[in-house]
């Protein structure tokens, strides 16, 4: 999708645009996304696991055991189990690992927290710059309608018999 600027950017329109679409917020935001993900993946090493399994096989007919005219076995074989495991004592790898994963999560939520004020503090600088700027514009034109005004007045004098040509050559420098 296009990113829709409006015509007047305010501060805090800017430092919006700048949560929503910076680059290094979004990957800190997929980053401490990624590491509740590895919380919760640890803490599951202490929940029980269950396993499922089902099977069916056909035997060819022709395979079948016979004697005297009696088939032995069905073609049919139909196979289903559960299995149920907890574990009981890992050495402390499952509460090592959730701590692991937890300290991770606290690093991505500082990593995130940089992110963020980097980034708005670069907004406000480059928003306040921007403002800068259009004042040095203003004052930068002034200064030229003033020396302008300058030299048309030392023409003036000039051509009136009360100015030297000195005054007009400095005024037009």
């Amino acid at each position: 999708a296009q990113l829709q600027v409006p015509d007047t950017l305010t501060l805090d329109t800017a430092l919006q645009l700048a949560l929503e679409h910076n680059y290094a917020i979004r990957q800190a935001r997929a980053r401490y996304a990624e590491a509740l993900g590895f919380v919760e993946e640890s803490r599951a090493g202490r929940l029980p696991t269950l396993t499922a399994s089902a099977g069916y096989s056909r035997t060819d007919e022709g395979l079948l055991q016979r004697l005297d005219g009696q088939t032995f076995g069905s073609p049919d074989q139909w196979q289903a189990g559960v299995q149920a495991t907890q574990t009981l004592y890992a050495g402390g790898a499952i509460s090592g690992a959730i701590r692991a994963s937890e300290a991770q999560r606290e690093a991505a939520v500082a990593d995130f927290e940089a992110s963020l004020q980097t980034a708005l503090l670069s907004v406000k600088e480059q928003f306040y710059a921007v403002l800068l700027a259009r004042q040095q514009v203003v004052v930068q034109q002034e200064a030229v309608r003033l020396l302008q005004e300058e030299l048309n007045n030392a023409t003036a004098r000039v051509e009136a018999g009360s100015g030297s040509p000195f005054d007009q050559l400095r005024a037009e420098v």
